[in-house]
């Protein structure tokens, strides 16, 4: 049998990267959360294995070490007729600078966080299939809009990049 029918007969057995839901919950004066309806596509962290290396018996061997993970999503959203998707963010990126400083070392108001989740949708649409928490989340950077005459037919698009403290 060859793949392409092995794939095709499969039908629902392979996971479908256009299939999720999104949503992102930033902190409540910012304007409420925003739902996966005009979210594009999402960028998971990538998680790597650092090995560590040992000498045994005069010859250098890698072992097992640190497992990392980029502490950074992306997400990239459709643009409304209004903005309304690039106002929350720079609303929020704007109260992190206002809310907080620090005195004597020591920070006196903590910064505006909010939470993501993520979930992956099975082949039918019945229910989700894995799902990704992400806390404490703040947005790092707002994208670029980019402005063509040629592009009339196209819907802007806004990537923005959170950081989180945690993954779950």
């Amino acid at each position: 049998m060859k793949i392409q029918q092995l794939l095709t007969s499969a039908g629902g057995n392979f996971a479908r990267p256009t299939k999720f839901n999104v949503m992102v919950n930033p902190p409540g004066d910012t304007s409420g959360p925003i739902m996966d309806i005009l979210c594009k596509s999402v960028t998971l962290p990538e998680i790597s294995h650092e090995p560590i290396e040992l000498t045994y018996k005069g010859h250098k061997i890698k072992v097992p070490g640190r497992t990392n993970q980029a502490q950074t999503i992306t997400l990239v959203f459709y643009v409304d007729e209004f903005y309304n998707i690039r106002n929350i963010f720079e609303s929020w990126m704007n109260n992190l600078d206002e809310h907080y400083y620090v005195q004597n070392g020591f920070v006196q108001t903590p910064p505006k966080l909010g939470t993501i989740s993520l979930s992956s949708v099975d082949y039918f649409e019945k229910g989700n299939v894995e799902t990704h928490h992400f806390e404490n989340v703040y947005p790092v950077s707002i994208g670029d809009l980019e402005y063509s005459s040629s592009d009339k037919d196209t819907i802007l698009e806004l990537s923005v990049t959170f950081a989180y403290y945690r993954s779950i």
